[in-house]
């Protein structure tokens, strides 16, 4: 009975969380609900930093008598191109917004549009990464994206938005074969692509120095999780591993021309949590290699630690070999890929359970240097100094800058989403009890409700209020929307 009236609640305060066809922050595609990206980029590491793409976007609209479409990207890119129904039309831009006129009279049309493009990225400051070329001291020049967070209209057109994730994504990318470079011109010199999914094709065309790789994705991928990687890599495919059926592949890239063994160990070592984390939250989201599904991690992230770009995790050099970074951007496919936060406020729903992830690993695994009760203390007390909350307001979410430094304390919502939201997880974890809290993630995860699409503070709150019987909104104002932490009276006497 319990169980009945948990999915009831869960399915009313999840609605508006999950609902297609919503708007981003910048307000882009308020009257679409997009289905399909299918994307061609041509870019060369080597030559000045630049882009060159086409994007066809599927959409279907989810307003009657639809005049206009709006997408998101950044003014000093330049649209060359955009066409609807095989004819040009004229994009109207609007700071770092564009719409295209069309005219579809019914609601629940399919159709789509498509926008050849081209330019430099803007360079990356403070928090905003986007789409940077960097040096590597062995490997050369590559370029690593960064999207998080309103940075995937740094370098290509989409709809940003977490509530309206693309059903699928077919990524083409042309890169040089070979290379003018006299330090790079042996015969096995060439730039290899990371993205998201399934690899599909490499084709060589010899005549015209370049190399295309195609990756599928068939299942729901927000804006900013799509990635990119072109550089020099050797590939490490290590096998397969059983979840739900399926034999899911496990491959790493690692920058040419140095030793990979410690690398390799450490995500040897995290890859041992794929299959505890679908023992303790459902399976892993993206298990099917025919749709797209895949488990790794790839090198370039300039400096940036770690990224959870969705089935492949892109690490920065100097985190390559850190297996809490690996665990954490692991658990990040489960809380913040599969099940998405609809807004940047809501950020702490994917940090804070990807901070406590190495919490459950020294639970689960050996290996890694520490107990779980040191590592938790030790979160415990950076939790205590910060005095942001968890939950950011809207003020804080106008920037990357301001998401990740801003807040009234010194370290900034980019430190307490990651370990007040950690502490409120353990908390929830306690008040729940082991059964129960896992039960209760795993439908979070699973159920039909929210499974590859997007969640809130308010959906978490009520999906733990009903089970345990007792409305939690006064924790949840205390520990996520309140600053610092509260102070307890406790009057006794003898």
């Amino acid at each position: 009975m319990r169980k009945f009236y948990l999915f009831v609640s869960f399915l009313l305060s999840a609605f508006f969380s999950t609902a297609q066809g919503t708007t981003g922050y910048s307000g882009t595609g308020a009257n679409i609900d997009v289905q399909n990206y299918r994307i061609w980029w041509r870019i060369a590491p080597d030559s000045a930093l630049g882009i060159k793409g086409v994007v066809n976007i599927s959409l279907k609209t989810t307003q009657a008598n639809v005049r206009s479409v709006s997408f998101d990207l950044r003014s000093v890119l330049q649209i060359d191109n955009v066409s609807w129904r095989g004819t040009s039309v004229t994009p109207v831009r609007t700071g770092n917004t564009f719409s295209i006129p069309v005219d579809i009279p019914e609601a629940g049309t399919w159709d789509s549009v498509t926008i050849a493009y081209h330019g430099a990225p803007p360079l990356p400051s403070g928090q905003a990464a986007g789409f940077t070329i960097s040096n590597d001291a062995y490997a050369g020049k590559y370029v690593n994206t960064l999207s998080e967070s309103y940075e995937d209209r740094d370098w290509w057109p989409c709809k940003a938005d977490m509530q309206d994730k693309a059903d699928t994504v077919d990524i083409t990318v042309s890169v040089p074969w070979r290379s003018n470079n006299a330090n790079y011109a042996s015969a096995t010199d060439t730039f290899w692509v990371a993205s998201n999914g399934t690899l599909v094709d490499s084709t060589i065309d010899v005549a015209g120095r370049s190399r295309t790789f195609k990756y599928i994705n068939r299942y729901p991928i927000a804006s900013y999780l799509v990635c990119l990687g072109v550089a020099r890599y050797n590939r490490y495919y290590r096998g397969t591993i059983p979840i739900g059926g399926y034999n899911v592949p496990v491959v790493y890239y690692i920058m040419a021309g140095k030793s990979a063994t410690s690398a390799i160990a450490a995500m040897d070592k995290a890859t041992e949590m794929l299959t505890v984390f679908s023992r303790k939250f459902g399976d892993y989201g993206f298990v099917d290699p025919a749709r797209g599904g895949k488990h790794g991690f790839y090198e370039g992230l300039s400096s940036a630690g770690g990224m959870e770009h969705q089935t492949f995790s892109a690490i920065a050099s100097n985190s390559i070999a850190s297996k809490d970074v690996l665990i954490h951007e692991l658990q990040h496919q489960w809380f913040g890929d599969k099940v998405s936060f609809s807004t940047w406020q809501d950020l702490w729903l994917a940090e804070g359970f990807a901070e406590y992830a190495p919490i459950l690993a020294r639970e689960n695994i050996s290996g890694l240097g520490s107990t779980a009760l040191s590592y938790r203390s030790g979160l415990r007390s950076s939790a205590l100094a910060e005095k942001a909350p968890v939950q950011i307001p809207l003020s804080g979410i106008a920037s990357s800058n301001t998401i990740w430094t801003g807040g009234t304390g010194s370290t900034g919502y980019g430190s307490s989403v990651y370990d007040r939201g950690a502490m409120v997880v353990s908390m929830l974890r306690t008040l729940a009890g082991d059964t129960k809290f896992f039960n209760i993630m795993t439908e979070y995860q699973t159920g039909n409700i929210l499974a590859y699409r997007s969640a809130n503070t308010d959906t978490l709150r009520q999906i733990f209020s009903d089970s345990l019987g007792t409305d939690l909104t006064p924790f949840f104002d205390d520990n996520v929307v309140g600053t610092g932490y509260p102070n307890n009276t406790v009057g006794y006497q003898f």
